[in-house]
């Protein structure tokens, strides 16, 4: 037995069979690493699905179970919706008379580079009038979104999808 293991280390260590296994070896570390991104890919796009339209299909929820949605998960996507738009989520804007009353939590990049925090109410009789607003300002983006994610998901949540810190 113990002459067997001592030819098998042997033969393991012939030139040709290490660059074999090497070459092997690399191989299969692409191909993990490849199906890693494609599988962070889908995942960060289905994050920023559920960010922006506040929904995912039973088959796209099943796609997230095996690991938990974390935080930063959500902060990213909302992040690079935000430096793509300049406000976020996507139909939110601030009320302009004649228009309906985007409720809720919202933010906006300003002309100097804060971040605003708003929040606006309409009338409950009346969806186009505005019955309140209040902001809050930012200097770092980053900090902005926490503060959004901790004031619009106070149930740790999207649509029944719960995250983790």
């Amino acid at each position: 037995m113990g002459a067997k293991i001592a030819l098998q280390k042997e033969r393991a260590a012939a030139p040709g069979e290490l660059a074999i296994l090497s070459l092997y070896r690399g191989w299969c570390i692409f191909l993990l690493n490849l199906v890693k991104d494609g599988f962070m890919t889908e995942r960060r796009s289905l994050i920023e699905k559920l960010v922006t339209t506040l929904h995912l299909n039973v088959a796209e929820r099943k796609l997230l179970e095996p690991v938990p949605v974390s935080k930063s998960e959500i902060s990213a996507a909302i992040m690079s919706v935000f430096k793509e738009l300049g406000h976020f989520p996507p139909q939110a804007s601030v009320w302009q008379p004649g228009n309906s009353v985007f409720e809720g939590y919202f933010l906006e990049l300003l002309t100097d580079g804060r971040v605003r925090l708003l929040c606006q109410r309409h009338i409950a009789t009346t969806p186009m009038q505005l019955g309140g607003q209040s902001y809050v300002d930012f200097s770092d983006a980053s900090q902005a979104i926490d503060e959004f994610i901790m004031r619009e998901w106070t149930s740790r949540d999207i649509d029944g999808i719960p995250f983790i810190e």
